[in-house]
């Protein structure tokens, strides 16, 4: 039998059935618990002394041997620990004038660099630069109509039919867009209600954002199916972490009445504008 003398608590143990030998001549401790012991008393941060001000230092990293920068810089202004021990020379700031002792800054302070700088930059001349201004191409957005420009060689490399990507996302989601949909975005639209159609929110996308609230419309069918009930649940996780206020309609309710859904919505973005208008 195989006995051994644990280092941490002094108590004896035995070699196990198990274990084998390679393991065994290796092995210092009875147990776990004493193991986590021994790890801790050598990862335990050991008290270290500034090389400058005897100061203790609070950083855990071994490699750090100053307790603050200006120690560390003041050593290497002296010459300690260093092979070439940096020079203090006293020169004049280029700016004002001032003179300061430095090893290699050429400005007393930041602001006379950047006044020093900014003057520089004056002085050169960037008309060489300027070349033939270009014509922009007018174009008309096929969502809303309004007017906009772009440069030629926007036109040859992308459709440039839609002014912005708002208008772009509506285009799109009318194209796509179902029958429950539809009738949600007619609603708001009647309502001057702006919105974000098919907002990207994180790895998902919410059917209409208004401010810091979604609303889902769900067809009952595709939407009790267990594959479409995890990541719905998913998406609400997200949003609600997010800020946001979901609000999920069925097919069934949009149908039977839209504005309804949409006054239930518009209750969580203006409720003090409907309480004014209720008291009315």
């Amino acid at each position: 039998m195989l006995v051994k003398t644990c280092l941490i608590c002094g108590k004896e143990f035995t070699k196990k059935a198990t274990e084998s030998m390679r393991y065994w001549e290796t092995k210092r401790y009875c147990s776990p618990a004493c193991s986590s012991k021994a790890r801790e008393g050598v990862t335990r941060r050991k008290i270290r002394y500034c090389k400058r001000c005897g100061n203790i230092i609070q950083d855990l990293h071994l490699a750090v041997k100053y307790c603050s920068k200006e120690c560390y810089w003041q050593n290497l202004r002296d010459g300690i620990g260093v092979k070439k021990p940096y020079k203090q020379v006293t020169v004049n700031c280029r700016e004002c004038g001032k003179e300061f002792n430095t090893i290699r800054a050429k400005y007393c302070s930041v602001e006379c660099s950047l006044k020093h700088t900014a003057i520089r930059l004056q002085d050169v001349d960037y008309s060489f630069q300027k070349g033939p201004r270009i014509e922009r191409v007018k174009r008309i957005c096929k969502t809303c109509g309004k007017e906009f420009h772009v440069l030629p060689y926007e036109v040859k490399s992308r459709p440039c039919k839609y002014c912005s990507n708002i208008c772009q996302i509506k285009a799109i989601g009318a194209l796509n867009e179902t029958s429950i949909e539809k009738a949600i975005r007619e609603e708001l639209e009647k309502r001057e209600i702006d919105f974000i159609p098919q907002a990207q929110i994180g790895a998902y996308f919410a059917d209409f954002k208004i401010g810091n609230v979604i609303i889902e419309c769900d067809g009952e069918y595709w939407h009790n199916l267990p594959e479409n009930k995890t990541r719905d649940k998913a998406k609400n996780r997200l949003y609600r972490k997010l800020g946001y206020k979901v609000f999920r309609f069925t097919d069934k309710e949009i149908n039977k009445d839209a504005a309804a859904c949409v006054d239930k919505a518009a209750a969580a973005i203006f409720p003090l504008q409907l309480s004014i208008c209720n008291a009315i």
